[in-house]
């Protein structure tokens, strides 16, 4: 098996273009299976789709999205397959795994009639029913607590992809103080990335999110933070150290998209390649910092600035001095 890696000096320095002419003149003469995941636009799809060359030698491709109309223009000639919900008894087993971690997967007889009615207004979705266990499974089990959960979910009844987002916002609300603006941060990366847990706990500790405890160092406590998150089903683990610790993680895009909305309600963070609000306390970049910066404007409010570049282009024109309230610069490659 043999991988097609083009540096990321070198991808920046090239045009989409010419990247699409490369990595055709690549595949022309390979037999290839690629996986294209999550998908969102029929435009991005034809756009990717042009550097694949179709030469009748067996090569597949796989897509996924979550837009029916793509499916069927991808390929008329195939059949997308639609992935089903899980069934009642799937989704109930799946729910008393992710709540009751360290017990017997059955659920107190007590706690069955409640956590049924929460498990079906999840409506067989995956993700819903991890992120609502996550939170049960912080509290101490009483039907009372359950039944608050319940009521909190129920109080404007809405389905589909509404009735998730309100799923995913509950479990933000029932974070502690501390725990918020730690899941409020990980907006900064962009969807699909896979984070260094070593790095979001520098990141935390550098932005002042971690309170000491004790003889702990922050770096301990913010271990913990992550922990808890992870304990949450907020953040996914993709890989751990060879002691079994916690080394890299990503952040599912849905819960992505809730950090992104809170962090703007709260003025707490601004992700943008355009110029943003001067009230903005945290700013990611990620392009060009002439795009989203104006030396005009006023950025007194500015606590944060989070580069996704080499430091090196940023510093030519755009000098730090030019924010003078700037406390925390961190430059992300």
């Amino acid at each position: 098996m043999r991988s097609f890696m083009i540096s990321t000096k070198e991808h920046q320095q090239m045009e989409t273009f010419h990247l699409k002419e490369k990595l055709l003149e690549y595949l022309t003469v390979k037999r290839y299976f690629v996986v294209v995941d999550d998908i969102w636009k029929t435009e991005a799809w034809n756009d990717l789709a042009a550097a694949l060359p179709d030469t009748d030698n067996g090569s597949r491709i796989v897509l996924t999205t979550r837009n029916s109309e793509i499916a069927s223009r991808a390929d008329p000639r195939s059949h997308p397959h639609q992935l089903q919900l899980l069934r009642q008894d799937e989704s109930w087993e799946l729910f008393c795994k992710k709540t009751f971690l360290q017990q017997e997967i059955n659920c107190p007889q007590n706690l069955e009639g409640l956590g049924r009615q929460i498990v079906a207004k999840c409506h067989g979705l995956p993700l819903a029913i991890i992120v609502i266990a996550g939170l049960l499974s912080r509290k101490t089990g009483l039907p009372s607590e359950w039944d608050k959960v319940l009521k909190s979910i129920s109080w404007q009844f809405v389905e589909g992809e509404a009735q998730i987002s309100r799923i995913l916002a509950l479990s933000y609300e029932d974070l502690s103080y501390h725990l918020k603006p730690c899941f409020l941060y990980l907006g900064i990366y962009l969807e699909d990335h896979v984070f260094s847990a070593k790095e979001s706990i520098q990141l935390w500790v550098a932005e002042g999110f971690v309170h000491s405890r004790g003889a702990e160092t922050l770096e301990e406590v913010a271990e913990d933070y992550l922990v808890e998150l992870i304990q949450r089903s907020l953040i996914q683990i993709v890989q751990r150290s060879s002691i079994g610790g916690v080394k890299r993680c990503r952040i599912h895009d849905l819960l992505r998209d809730l950090s992104i909305s809170k962090a703007k309600e709260e003025n707490f963070l601004c992700t943008t390649n355009s110029p943003p609000p001067c009230t903005t306390r945290r700013l990611a970049i990620y392009l060009y910092i002439r795009n989203c910066i104006s030396l005009n404007d006023s950025y007194a409010c500015l606590h944060s600035l989070i580069w996704f570049g080499p430091k090196s282009r940023y510093l030519g024109q755009y000098q730090l001095g030019t924010f003078n309230c700037l406390e925390c610069y961190i430059c992300m490659k």
